[in-house]
């Protein structure tokens, strides 16, 4: 039994309703890909089914980001935590496509991550649009600290009654259905 598989364990019996390894706490960019599929995989076998597991998704290269994503989904993840590993500046348009083409590669939901500070990705309320068209986009974690991304009417609406914090960030639900019908 692993440190990682104790402390899946001790989680799960404390009463997490979730959990999500290879945040954005550090770990994921020291990882090799063969650590970060070990970690993920653990995690799941340990966890057993017993809470969802959605996995971190972080990569330099959106051919690696699709990748990444393809294996945690095929291992069983719930969900992926999508975020930019960042080395150079990137348009909008780049930062929009990164995002589309792991997105389009599964089935599961998508929790976009946005955290200027450390990933170097924010998105606008026009980024955000065109990533609410894709089905399985379905969340954000706005680790802004003050939800520079969001327009007035896409701050109405959030099911505020879901925000969380963690003292570092704010995770939200974004109605992307009500968004998609025509906030602006």
């Amino acid at each position: 039994e692993t440190v990682l598989e104790r402390l899946v364990d001790e989680l799960v019996r404390d009463g997490v309703q979730g959990l999500s390894p290879l945040g954005s706490t550090g770990e994921v960019i020291y990882l090799t890909s063969e650590q970060r599929r070990a970690v993920v995989s653990t995690t799941l076998r340990a966890a057993g089914g017993r809470v969802p597991v959605i996995a971190g998704v972080a990569a330099f290269s959106t051919r690696d980001a699709v990748a990444q994503a393809r294996e945690y989904e095929q291992l069983g993840a719930a969900g992926l935590v999508v975020m930019r590993q960042n080395g150079f500046a990137t348009s909008e348009a780049g930062v929009v496509s990164y995002f589309s083409e792991v997105a389009r590669a599964v089935d599961i939901p998508i929790v976009l991550y946005t955290n200027p500070a450390l990933l170097g990705t924010d998105f606008s309320p026009a980024a955000l649009l065109q990533l609410a068209e894709l089905p399985n986009v379905r969340y954000i974690k706005d680790a802004t600290g003050g939800f520079k991304c969001f327009r007035r009417q896409v701050l109405e609406s959030i099911d505020w009654s879901r925000v969380k914090s963690d003292g570092y960030g704010f995770q939200i639900e974004i109605n992307f259905k009500a968004y998609r019908k025509g906030f602006r």
